[in-house]
């Protein structure tokens, strides 16, 4: 991808930035995953871009060393994890500016979970 600074203003798109990914060696940077490249076929060094979100995630964010593209953004586990769950993260949106679907993902989690308490916010 292409390291590049986050936008000052916020009349990007959600859809336009679906694919910039935090830069670990930039706290202010993304990395741009470019749209010839955002298919599996054209690009599977890391999926960490690929994963879902939840409030209540089995995952989380962290940094490691690739051989060939250096220090980039990967996915962990916070639990034990059975064979065939999917991976989920907390993406820490700001729920006062965050995409529709995200803010509708809350009020139904915040309505239907029995482990409320241990629900991530923005």
């Amino acid at each position: 991808g292409i390291r590049r600074q986050k936008p000052a203003d916020s009349t990007s798109t959600w859809q336009a930035n679906a694919y910039k990914i935090f830069d670990p060696t930039n706290k202010h940077g993304v990395i741009d995953i470019l749209s010839e490249y955002q298919s599996l076929e054209k690009y599977r060094a890391s999926l960490a871009h690929k994963t879902n979100h939840s409030f209540l995630p089995n995952c989380e964010f962290g940094e490691v060393i690739h051989p060939r593209w250096g220090f980039v953004p990967c996915v962990m586990t916070r639990e034990h994890v059975k064979r065939g769950d999917e991976l989920t993260v907390w993406y820490g949106y700001d729920l006062d500016y965050c995409p529709d679907w995200y803010k509708d993902a809350w009020e139904s989690s915040c309505v239907s979970s029995g482990d409320s308490d241990k629900l991530k916010s923005g």
